[in-house]
């Protein structure tokens, strides 16, 4: 399904791949001609959608030149790419592309509870699709409440980050015609190494039919834009 798993999905992947999976075949790809990454960071993503012959422009707010592109060249490059540094709330395109793709963005958009920082992004990403666009995201939700401790005490930014619920992101994209999410993961992001995280959303297989849906530390979905 894809290229290269751990440079297209980067971490967690046995979870984050199910994002991809969605995508894959949620997405009319014979449809889309142009799209833009936003918070590209290695640019995996941007890879993996160039490789279905789409063009893409590849984003991030600084440095996409020395992150994204040059991982690109490591694996010959791709034409179908442009690079150049944007910030999303600084997005200004209207009805320019046919998707727009972010990844473990808008938390960090919204930084410190700043929850209208996203709700400007998501406006400026609407703003930038072709009626009938469509809008992709992955986004690390609010979760349980050991996630929510542990993350104070695990990660640098767990007290910074912003973490979404399910009826935030349906809010955030309330003038969208359509927007579904699904939600997973539960175990897997304790795993302190990939090999870790694998065995943990193995049994994660298990556990989620029995735990609440709320307890989900990843949502990914797609939002439609009305034709």
């Amino acid at each position: 399904m894809i290229n290269e798993e751990k440079y297209v999905i980067e971490w967690d992947i046995k979870t984050w791949k199910k994002a991809f999976t969605y995508w894959e075949k949620k997405v009319p790809w014979g449809q889309i001609n142009t799209a833009l990454e936003i918070g590209s960071r290695g640019g995996g993503p941007s890879w993996w959608i160039a490789n279905k012959g789409i063009h893409i422009d590849c984003t991030d707010r600084q440095d996409v030149h020395k992150n994204a592109q040059i991982e690109h060249q490591k694996r010959g490059g791709n034409s179908k790419i442009s690079y150049f540094d944007l910030d999303v709330l600084e997005l200004e395109a209207i009805e320019k592309y046919d998707l727009v793709i972010c990844k473990s963005v808008l938390g960090g958009v919204g930084y410190h509870g700043r929850s209208d920082r996203m709700e400007d992004a998501i406006q400026r990403i609407h703003r930038s699709l072709k009626p009938g666009g469509m809008f992709l995201f992955a986004e690390n939700m609010v979760s349980s409440p050991i996630h929510i401790l542990l993350r104070k005490k695990m990660t640098k930014w767990g007290n910074a980050w912003n973490y979404l619920t399910e009826e935030q992101i349906h809010q955030m994209t309330s003038q969208f015609e359509f927007t579904e999410i699904h939600t997973t993961g539960f175990l897997a992001t304790f795993g302190r190494t990939e090999i870790q995280r694998n065995i943990l959303a193995f049994i994660d297989l298990i556990l989620l039919p029995f735990i609440p849906r709320k307890w989900n530390y990843l949502g990914y979905g797609v939002a439609i834009k009305q034709k």
